[in-house]
C-alpha cells in the first residue's frame, strides 16, 4: 500500500480543525489513488466475458426495441409497429395498449414528474453516493469504524462531485425511504 507523508499522523479521533484536514486530505488521496490490482483483474475478467456481454446486449436490445415500439405507437406509425413487433405477442400487445391509451390524461408510467431531479443531476447524485460507500469502507479498512464522521464522508464527496451537502444528504434520505419501503 501506498505510504503519504501524512499517513502516520492521521487520525480517527480528531481534536482540532487540523486533524480534520489531515484526514480529509488522507481520504482524497486514497480515492485518487485509483483502482487496485484486484479490481483491475475483475474488470478485465468481466471484459472478455463473452457469455456477459451477449447477455447485456439482449437485455438492452429489449429495452431498445420496446421504446421503439411505444413510439410508434405514439406516432400512428402502422407500418413500423407491425415491423417492429413481428411475432412477439408481447411487443404487439404493448403497441396496442399505447395505441388504446387515452391521450392528455396524467402523466404516463415512467414519465418525469415536473418536480423529478434533472437527468445529469441524478447521476452525479448516484456518483456522489457511491464516493460516500467507498469512503466509509476506506475508513473501515483503516481505523475499524466510520461511527461519528459519516457527515465529513458526505461533504468530501459532494465537494468532489460539485453539489451541495443538502443535496447529497436528501439522496440519502430518500434512498434509504425507498429502499425501506420496497420501491428501490
Amino acid at each position: 500500500m501506498e505510504q503519504f507523508p501524512w499517513d502516520m499522523d492521521v487520525r480517527w479521533d480528531c481534536r482540532d480543525a487540523k486533524d480534520i484536514a489531515r484526514l480529509k486530505n488522507w481520504t482524497i488521496a486514497q480515492l485518487d489513488r485509483g483502482p487496485t490490482r484486484a479490481e483491475l483483474e475483475r474488470d478485465l475478467e468481466i471484459d472478455n466475458d463473452e457469455q456477459f456481454w451477449l447477455e447485456q446486449s439482449r437485455y438492452f436490445g429489449a429495452i431498445l426495441k420496446r421504446g421503439q415500439v411505444r413510439l410508434a405507437a405514439k406516432e400512428q406509425n402502422y407500418k413500423e409497429l407491425e415491423r417492429l413487433s413481428g411475432n412477439d405477442p408481447d411487443l404487439r400487445a404493448l403497441g396496442y395498449r399505447e395505441l388504446s391509451r387515452k391521450h392528455s390524461v396524467g402523466r404516463e408510467k415512467g414519465e418525469a414528474r415536473p418536480r423529478d431531479l434533472p437527468y445529469v443531476l441524478r447521476i452525479v447524485l448516484m456518483d456522489a453516493h457511491t464516493e460516500v460507500e467507498k469512503i466509509k469502507k476506506l475508513w473501515k479498512q483503516k481505523f475499524g469504524t466510520t461511527r461519528g464522521r459519516i457527515g465529513l464522508a458526505i461533504q468530501i464527496a459532494a465537494e468532489r462531485s460539485g453539489i451541495t451537502k443538502e443535496q447529497l444528504i436528501l439522496y440519502r434520505s430518500n434512498l434509504a425511504r425507498d429502499r425501506r419501503s420496497g420501491r428501490a
